[in-house]
């Protein structure tokens, strides 16, 4: 018993060491989300705990702060070192490839006054719209079938 107890004891220390040295030295972080940029994946206020043993490559996560202000960006890389990632026509296309993603979640709010600015753009494409009272709107953008 007494032996058994001396080992739980060992291992939670090694536990709390590593998990301390690994925290000081930033090999790994905590983040809380606050923003719905990355539903459905993240919501508001989940926690994550982002690694630097492992190199950003296409569809990871990135977490990083922000360095005045504090708050938390959470992206997921979309290309790598030497691709050439290009937008045109709300489509993302990397390296001349246009990148099918239907896993995303395209739903954004956007104000009366901004979508003024774009509702040619929203019309010619036809893309959903829904009012959610009289100054804001959320607009589906969907891949080009």
């Amino acid at each position: 018993m007494k032996k058994t107890a001396i080992i739980l004891v060992c291992i939670g220390g090694v536990f709390l060491v590593t998990w301390f040295v690994c925290r000081v030295t930033h090999i790994t972080d905590v983040y809380k989300t606050s923003t719905t940029a990355n539903l459905p994946t993240f919501h508001p206020g989940d926690v994550i705990i982002g690694s630097k043993l492992k190199a950003p490559g296409q569809n990871i996560f990135v977490c990083f702060k922000e360095p005045d202000k504090g708050s938390v960006w959470v992206f997921r890389c979309i290309g790598k070192g030497g691709d050439m990632v290009k937008i045109k026509d709300a489509s993302v296309y990397i390296n001349g490839k246009l990148l099918i993603e239907p896993y995303t979640w395209n739903e954004y709010y956007i104000s009366a006054k901004r979508l003024n600015t774009i509702r040619g753009y929203v019309e010619k494409r036809k893309y959903p719209l829904r009012s959610i009272n009289d100054s804001l709107f959320a607009i589906s953008f969907q891949q080009p079938t």
